[in-house]
């Protein structure tokens, strides 16, 4: 083969090769429609949207500030609706509010709203109680334990009557449970312990002057803000004669309001701005699940009574009533000072709320 030959074979073989590449490339087709772009993102799935709980026109709305809580906290439990009547775990409520629930095990607390004979809706939240971490493993490695309750408040306590003769049952109100000893002029008092150690009752010793009372034990060593001042106990025929009564407590306004007390003069001569001394103790029963901030109430208050026979009048007792989340033990008593009580079975009154 000459050299003419050989290049005439080159070329030839050159163009079989480019048009053999050039038919490849042809049948190679990319479907845009299936391929993947390197940078295109997924789409996202579709959000669920919570459907409104109600009929579309009513809310029944609950909620929890924090829906785990260790023992012992306390978390804000609040509702809005816009129904009818409206309970929370079958105990009326306002349509809407808040208060403070402190459960001692995990609670669910359940909104319903109904409108007569119409049942709106339902909600629910539930307060998950935190269980205590376990105790230090056999290893010795110490274990955290979840906070039980929040540090102890100061021990405080108060008493009345505040003044009274040799005689007077004194009760104070502690601001714990406590198993103390009770001193009044540097001696220890007989006791007589109510509500578990959260009240006590004591009388004060004959021959007794003004002083302080002081609290000691376990650990205490506390004296009262102010001294109960003795009274001379006057012969009763020195003093005026009549019979005054408690009549009635009510609230001057509901859900909220103040406690009001009904007084009436039975006579039989006319009282002339008599001095009158009241007790009144509020025992109150929460919802279940929320915090009571001081239970009992007490309240003792003067009154300056100037009525004719038969006339009643009314005094404010210091107490005032949510209705919405609470009710309501409340007791007064007369305590005849200035005067003598021809009938002292109608002193005390007592009236639940509401």
């Amino acid at each position: 083969m000459n050299s003419r030959e050989s290049n005439k074979a080159i070329r030839l073989i050159f163009i079989l090769f480019f048009m053999l590449m050039f038919n490849l490339a042809c049948s190679i087709s990319v479907n845009p429609a299936t391929s993947t772009a390197p940078f295109e993102s997924e789409t996202e799935p579709p959000q669920e949207v919570e459907e409104p709980i109600g009929d579309g026109e009513n809310v029944v709305e609950i909620w929890a500030e924090n829906t785990e809580i260790a023992p012992g906290d306390c978390t804000m439990l609040g509702w809005f609706s816009t129904g009818g009547k409206v309970n929370i775990n079958g105990f009326e409520v306002a349509p809407s509010g808040e208060y403070e629930v402190c459960p001692e095990e995990t609670e669910t607390y359940t909104l319903e709203v109904e409108d007569g004979d119409n049942f709106i809706g339902s909600n629910s939240v539930t307060v998950t109680l935190l269980a205590k971490e376990p105790s230090p493993s056999s290893s010795g490695n110490p274990t955290p334990t979840v906070k039980a309750k929040q540090e102890q408040s100061p021990f405080t306590f108060s008493f009345s009557p505040k003044q009274g003769p040799a005689g007077t049952e004194v009760t104070l109100t502690l601001s714990q449970e406590a198993d103390i000893i009770v001193n009044y002029d540097g001696k220890p008092l007989p006791k007589k312990v109510l509500m578990g150690g959260k009240a006590i009752v004591v009388s004060i010793p004959g021959g007794a002057k003004d002083a302080y009372f002081r609290l000691t034990g376990n650990g205490l060593d506390i004296r009262s803000n102010e001294k109960f001042k003795v009274t001379v106990k006057m012969s009763t025929g020195s003093l005026l004669k009549f019979d005054l009564a408690i009549t009635d407590l009510f609230p001057d306004s509901l859900p909220k309001g103040k406690i009001i007390s009904r007084v009436t003069f039975n006579g039989p001569a006319k009282s002339i701005d008599t001095t009158v001394d009241m007790n009144c103790t509020a025992l109150i029963k929460p919802l279940p699940g929320i915090f009571a901030p001081s239970n009992p109430i007490r309240t003792f208050l003067q009154i300056i009574v100037s009525q004719l026979a038969g006339e009643t009048k009314t005094y404010p007792i210091g107490i005032d009533v949510d209705a919405d989340i609470f009710t309501y033990d409340i007791t007064c008593e007369i305590i005849p000072k200035d005067f003598f009580d021809e009938n002292s079975s109608n002193n005390t009154y007592q009236e639940n709320i509401p």
